[in-house]
């Protein structure tokens, strides 16, 4: 039995009233101020708070020390490192450093959280990239916090925000924000805290905590196209750009922001040089993407 079957057996037996808890999603690359904001938010927030690092089978791991130290110095926080039995208690369960897990533990994670969350329960995933979730735990979840280099497309935020112009507002945005800033979206309005502001308050992450976010605190999702006309020579420039940079190994985030585009464009651009590298060595669809050149493999 994992550490989330635990918690939800102790729960259970503790609770006679339930109240539903919120699921959270923080999405950036590495040393965009994901832990910062984590770290900020439990300093914030009174209560029980539960942090771990799984591996891909849902087992804990050992936290950084520098990372366990200043947790266990903040009131009511508890760094989970093994299978020892725990005094839980509702507060908020925090997966740091969340990885990509195994078939077995994707659904085990979804069904455990899905239970959890009516033992008053909120839970924060803390990822590098969109791919480690599964759907299912993305489609359930009430509220996303997106880094600089966060690695999801408009297409993907398209159900969870109100459609394909709010994912696109919501990517432009994203090209523009400074450096461990973060914007806030809440799914169940559909509506977001206005990345303008200084976002690395942790104000409207706590109430979302609380279940005390009211939308009127929220703003509708858009954000400004900027007005210029492209020549054909400047895409061509672009997509020579984009590809140069695809091979010297640089990521869709910094790619993002060095040529000013979004991650749909890098992903075409891509999907077109594999498609024509692929007729060239005359493969089929069948062929393993590690028979790519590296920077034609699929990343995401």
């Amino acid at each position: 039995m994992n550490i989330l079957a635990k918690l939800i057996d102790k729960l259970k037996v503790k609770l006679k009233l339930v109240k539903y808890g919120n699921l959270i999603l923080l999405i950036g690359q590495r040393g965009t101020g994901k832990s910062e904001t984590i770290k900020t938010l439990c300093k914030s927030i009174s209560g029980n708070k539960y942090i771990v690092r799984f591996d891909e089978n849902l087992s804990p791991l050992p936290m950084h020390n520098d990372d366990k130290k200043t947790y266990e110095n903040i009131p009511k926080c508890i760094v989970i490192e093994n299978q020892k039995d725990i005094d839980w208690k509702p507060g908020l369960f925090v997966m740091e450093d969340f990885p990509s897990l195994s078939e077995s533990a994707k659904r085990d994670l979804y069904n455990q959280i899905k239970d959890a969350r009516h033992t008053q329960m909120n839970f924060i995933i803390v990822a590098h990239d969109y791919k480690v979730l599964k759907d299912s735990v993305f489609k359930h979840s009430n509220c996303i916090l997106l880094y600089q280099d966060s690695v999801i497309t408009p297409h993907q935020l398209k159900p969870k925000v109100g459609g394909l112009a709010q994912g696109h507002a919501i990517d432009r945005a994203l090209n523009e924000l400074p450096k461990y800033n973060y914007i806030f979206v809440s799914f169940d309005y559909k509506k977001w805290h206005n990345p303008s502001i200084n976002s690395r308050k942790v104000d409207i992450l706590s109430k979302a905590i609380r279940g005390n976010l009211n939308e009127h605190e929220l703003s509708d999702i858009s954000y400004p196209k900027k007005q210029k006309i492209q020549s054909n020579t400047k895409k061509q420039t672009k997509r020579a750009d984009v590809i140069s940079l695809l091979k010297d190994g640089k990521s869709y985030g910094e790619i993002r922001r060095k040529l000013d585009t979004s991650l749909d464009t890098i992903y075409k651009i891509k999907s077109q040089e594999k498609s024509k590298y692929k007729e060239k060595m005359g493969w089929n669809k069948n062929t393993p993407d590690n028979q790519y050149p590296s920077w034609l493999q699929d990343r995401r």
